[in-house]
């Protein structure tokens, strides 16, 4: 299975580098602009470079002779994530992460999470493709009328955030559920306790599901 991660700008901590480097073990890895930070902090080569390079610092001089650097002007209409994820997908990925190590610039971390619902990765998903967003403390799926089951997840915690007003179902978990009724904007679904070895939530629509890691070490 083909998979691609994508390392997006932000604050690379040095103990968080071993995560990083088991979850990101055999993909393709990819730094979106000033990504490439955690290839530096690293001493990793990343497979590939995108973006307009404005964020980016110390690019090696080796990887535009070896063509890995895929230069965008800084006038256009996507996101250096917008177009390193439209790059996986007309690659043949099959999975995706989208890797945000700090959560510091609000709109981007809001955008990033709604490239995951553009008609191109939905349409995308609708063929098998798989994508996520996460760092060392949480990971994020999106849900169209689909179920996830976790596994290893006992002790973290799932927020479910309803897009539209949806049917949301939920076991393994402290706060069980069948078809309950949930409208957008609803917190009930915030912070629900796993404590099974599995758990599972199913929603009829469309949300965001949080798994919040209890041990930030975990991948």
């Amino acid at each position: 299975m083909k998979r691609y991660v994508l390392f997006l700008n932000g604050a690379y901590r040095t103990e968080d580098l071993p995560f990083y480097k088991k979850m990101s073990r055999g993909a393709v890895r990819i730094a979106v602009d000033g990504g490439h930070a955690y290839f530096e902090k690293a001493k990793l080569p990343p497979d590939l470079v995108i973006g307009d390079l404005d964020s980016a610092r110390n690019i090696p001089k080796k990887l535009f002779e070896q063509g890995k650097v895929l230069l965008f002007p800084k006038d256009k209409d996507k996101t250096d994530t917008h177009l390193a994820l439209d790059y996986a997908i007309k690659a043949g990925a099959k999975e995706i992460d989208l890797v945000m190590p700090s959560m510091t610039e609000p709109d981007h971390v809001l955008g990033a999470m709604m490239l995951t619902v553009t008609s191109e990765v939905r349409a995308w998903m609708r063929k098998g493709g798989k994508v996520r967003l996460l760092n060392r403390t949480f990971e994020m799926y999106y849900l169209n009328g689909r179920a996830k089951t976790f596994s290893g997840a006992k002790g973290d915690r799932l927020s479910v955030v309803p897009l539209t007003d949806i049917k949301l179902s939920c076991s393994g978990t402290e706060y069980k559920c069948r078809n309950q009724a949930i409208q957008r904007g609803d917190s009930r679904p915030l912070r629900n306790l796993v404590t099974s070895a599995r758990a599972t939530v199913r929603v009829a629509g469309e949300a965001f599901v949080f798994r919040l890691f209890s041990q930030p070490s975990k991948s």
